[in-house]
């Protein structure tokens, strides 16, 4: 068996139409075509093309694979030979880890563990119709009497965004067990990227502060957290029903999309909301430098200690600290 470089320009053709059977992937297959943004190998036989392995950049430090074989050639062994020889592309590169992504109930999970790859978590994607949400009494209420804006992202959000959002999720995945954990830290590529994306980004103000933080694309939620000292206060509903009520404003879509983590007690406010599960994709992972970077916020190693200085302080010391000497 040969492994080789896809060539973009003879062979992409060929590929697709190894998609008849997997629309998402190929969805996938042409982003990473379109942005350049990962390395497509093609394993061959006798010059017949019978799979192939795609690796696509999802940050410095993580990259997400996919495998597919053709279905006349599974069970050979080629599936393995392929995650073999991403083991040498990524031993020899940046990344600490990486991941695959697949339907649980596909069947594949018993070959990535075989490979070396652990179970991270299940994604569970849910769907809504295209109403309007009206705002219930609580909500109408803290509109009114906590001065609340929604509003899109401004470049001197950062702090406060990376605040909400970084802590929240580290908090969400540390509850539900998911190793390796990790915390993002605040960095100016970071910073960048958020500024590039401010039409699609929304911050909630709640007497001046930021409490809750949230990502619009097409007709998907894709991004909701809260600040994690102000849970249980009614800011989350009435976020996600502000998304919610954009996108069908906006786009006006058949359908609103939004995904949750297995776990996440969000999903029952997002079922309370209309929201139906429709699919369950599990997440697997194989880490190759584990302990490559900080896997904890600086200076607070415990939710407890996170917690105290978001109440007294709304964000990390050391990262308010970090943020005035390095990015003003």
């Amino acid at each position: 068996m040969n492994i080789r470089k896809l060539d973009t320009f003879y062979e992409i053709d060929e590929i697709k139409s190894m998609f008849d059977t997997d629309a998402s992937l190929g969805k996938t297959f042409k982003k990473v075509i379109e942005s350049g943004s990962g390395e497509i190998y093609l394993s061959c036989e006798a010059n017949e093309i019978t799979g192939f392995l795609m690796l696509k950049r999802v940050t410095a430090l993580q990259a997400a694979i996919s495998v597919f074989i053709n279905e006349k050639h599974r069970y050979r062994g080629i599936g393995t030979e392929l995650l073999r020889f991403s083991d040498k592309l990524i031993s020899n590169s940046s990344y600490e880890n990486v991941t695959c992504d697949f339907s649980r109930d596909s069947g594949v999970a018993h070959f990535f563990e075989k490979n070396g790859y652990n179970l991270y978590c299940h994604v569970i994607e849910m769907e809504r119709c295209n109403t309007l949400i009206t705002l219930d009494e609580r909500s109408k209420e803290l509109m009114r009497d906590e001065n609340i804006v929604i509003r899109n992202y401004r470049d001197s959000d950062y702090l406060s965004w990376h605040t909400v959002s970084d802590i929240a999720f580290y908090l969400l995945r540390e509850s539900l067990g998911m190793k390796p954990s990790y915390y993002n830290q605040l960095s100016k590529s970071e910073r960048g990227r958020l500024a590039g994306d401010s039409s699609n980004r929304y911050v909630m103000e709640v007497k001046g502060i930021i409490a809750a933080v949230g990502v619009i694309y097409a007709n998907k939620v894709h991004l909701l957290a809260v600040r994690p000292d102000l849970h249980r206060q009614g800011y989350g509903r009435l976020m996600v029903t502000f998304m919610i009520n954009k996108i069908i404003k906006v786009n006006c879509p058949e359908k609103v999309i939004i995904s949750v983590l297995s776990g996440n007690p969000a999903k029952y406010l997002y079922e309370q909301l209309g929201f139906r599960e429709i699919s369950c994709h599990s997440t697997y992972i194989k880490c190759y430098r584990p302990y490559s970077r900080h896997i904890v916020p600086e200076g607070c190693p415990t939710e407890n200690e996170i917690l105290e200085e978001l109440r007294n302080y709304g964000m990390l010391r050391s990262e308010k600290s970090a943020y005035l000497n390095t990015f003003i």
